[in-house]
C-alpha cells in the first residue's frame, strides 16, 4: 500500500511539473511576437524585416504571409500582433477590434492623417461620422501615390501652364491633340490602374467627402448596374452619379482626349506611347513611375490630378499600414521603429515610396512629393475604389471586368 501511495505521489508531481513546464512553455512561446503580411509584395516585406535584421533586440520576431483565409478569419487576432496591409476595407474592418495607438506616436503624423476617417476610428463603428472621440487605430508607413504626369515638351509648345483644374487637364489634352492623337493614357490593363483612374476623376468631382460616402454606398450595392446609379455626394453637381464619372471617360474615349482601349493597356504600351512622344498626360502611381525608364520618365513633370474645382480636398494614395491586436514586449517598440524618423527613411529607401510621418528622409523628390500630398490635402489620403470596396481579389477583377464591359460600349 505505501509503495502504491509513494507511485502516485510520485506520478502526480512529475504530472504537475509537466503541467507547469508547459505553462512556461506557452507564456515563453506567447511572448513571441508575431508579424503578419497581407497583400504585401516580397520586396516591401523585405525592406521591414532588413530594418530589424541587424538588431539583436528584435531577433525574436515571426515573420509570416497571411493567405486569404487567414486574413479574412476571424482568428486573425490569435495569429498574428501586427498586422501590416495595404488600407481599405479590410483595415477598416479589422480596426474596429485593433488596439488604439499611443498618442505619441498619432503625433508623428500631419493632422491630415490624424483625423481621417482611413487611419481614426469611432469605437462604436461610426467610421465616416464627426471628427472627436476618434481612435488612431490604422498607422500608415508608406505611401503610393497617384500622380498625372505631364509631358514637359508639350506644356512649352501648348504655351500651357500645369492644369490646375479638370477643365485645364481637357483643355491641354486638346491643344496636345496637334501632336499627339490620343494625348491622355494610363494602363487600365491592370486591375488596379483602372481602379485607381476611376477613384481619381470621382474625388476630383466629390471631393473628400463625396468620395468617402461613395466607398459606403458601393460596399452595399453588389449589383453593376445598380451600382451605376449611386450618387456622387459632397461637391459634385446634382445627379452626379458613379455611372456619370465612367461616361466622362467614355466620352473622352470618343472624343480621342484619353487613348479609346486605354483600360486594355498595359504598362509596356504606355512606356512606348512615352518614348514615341505620343503621349501628353500619363495617369500612373508611383509604383508605376519607377519602372519607367530614366531617359523617359525625366520629360515628365509629375503633379496630383486636378480637381474639379480648383481645391484639392483628398489624394488617392494608397498607404502600406499597420494594425496591432496584441501588447507583447516588441509591439511598441516595433511601431516606433515603423513610424521613427530612422525607420521612415530606410521604409522609403527600400521600396521607393513615400514616407508617411512628417519626419524622416524621403528616397527622392517623388517619394517626397507622397507625403506632402497627404499632408497637403484636407481629407488626407485616401484608398482606391477597389481596396477600399472589395475585400478579395476575385471581386475586385469580376467588378474591372464589368467596368472594361461598359467603357467598351458605343
Amino acid at each position: 500500500m505505501n509503495k502504491k501511495r509513494i507511485l502516485f505521489s510520485v506520478f502526480g508531481a512529475v504530472m504537475l511539473l509537466i503541467g507547469l513546464g508547459a505553462v512556461l512553455y506557452t507564456q515563453t512561446i506567447g511572448k513571441r511576437t508575431t508579424v503578419g503580411f497581407f497583400g504585401i509584395d516580397p520586396e516591401y516585406q523585405d525592406a521591414f524585416r532588413n530594418l530589424t535584421a541587424d538588431s539583436e533586440a528584435f531577433s525574436d520576431i515571426r515573420w509570416i504571409e497571411l493567405s486569404d483565409e487567414e486574413a479574412f478569419s476571424p482568428e486573425i487576432r490569435r495569429k498574428v500582433d501586427l498586422l501590416v496591409s495595404w488600407n481599405g476595407y479590410l483595415t477598416d474592418k479589422l480596426a474596429l477590434n485593433a488596439l488604439p495607438l499611443p498618442g505619441e506616436i498619432r503625433a508623428r503624423y500631419p493632422r491630415s492623417i490624424q483625423i481621417s476617417p482611413n487611419f481614426s476610428f469611432i469605437p462604436d463603428g461610426r467610421q465616416r461620422e464627426e471628427e472627436e472621440g476618434r481612435e488612431f487605430r490604422v498607422m500608415p508607413v508608406l505611401l503610393n501615390h497617384y500622380e498625372a504626369a505631364y509631358f514637359e515638351v508639350f506644356l512649352r509648345r501648348t504655351g500651357l501652364s500645369r492644369p490646375r483644374t479638370l477643365g485645364d487637364l481637357e483643355g491641354f489634352a486638346r491643344a496636345s491633340r496637334e501632336w499627339a492623337e490620343s494625348p491622355m493614357i494610363a494602363a487600365g490593363a491592370d486591375d488596379q490602374n483602372l481602379f485607381l483612374m476611376i477613384s481619381l476623376l470621382a474625388e476630383s468631382v466629390g471631393g473628400a467627402e463625396g468620395y468617402l460616402q461613395l466607398i459606403d454606398d458601393m460596399r452595399n450595392q453588389n449589383d453593376f448596374d445598380h451600382s451605376l446609379e449611386i450618387p456622387i455626394r459632397g461637391k459634385a453637381p446634382e445627379e452626379t452619379t458613379f455611372g456619370s464619372i465612367l461616361d466622362l471617360i467614355k466620352g473622352w474615349q470618343r472624343e480621342g482626349l484619353l487613348l479609346p482601349e486605354w483600360y486594355e493597356a498595359d504598362e509596356r504600351l504606355v512606356t512606348v506611347f512615352m518614348e514615341d512622344n505620343h503621349a501628353a498626360a500619363v495617369f500612373m502611381s508611383l509604383e508605376e513611375h519607377r519602372r519607367k525608364p530614366f531617359l523617359t520618365i525625366k520629360y515628365f513633370q509629375a503633379a496630383p490630378f486636378p480637381p474639379q474645382k480648383g481645391v484639392k480636398e483628398a489624394t488617392v494614395e494608397p498607404a502600406v499600414s499597420v494594425l496591432c491586436f496584441d501588447e507583447t514586449d516588441l509591439t511598441r517598440p516595433l511601431l516606433d521603429l515603423f513610424s521613427s524618423e530612422i525607420g521612415q527613411e530606410n521604409l522609403s529607401a527600400a521600396t521607393r515610396l513615400g514616407p508617411a510621418a512628417l519626419k524622416g528622409a524621403a528616397f527622392d523628390i517623388q517619394a517626397d512629393d507622397a507625403r506632402y500630398y497627404a499632408a497637403a490635402s484636407s481629407g488626407g489620403p485616401v484608398p482606391d475604389l477597389g481596396r477600399a470596396v472589395f475585400l478579395r481579389q476575385k471581386e475586385r477583377a469580376e467588378m474591372a471586368g464589368q467596368i472594361r464591359e461598359y467603357l467598351s460600349r458605343p
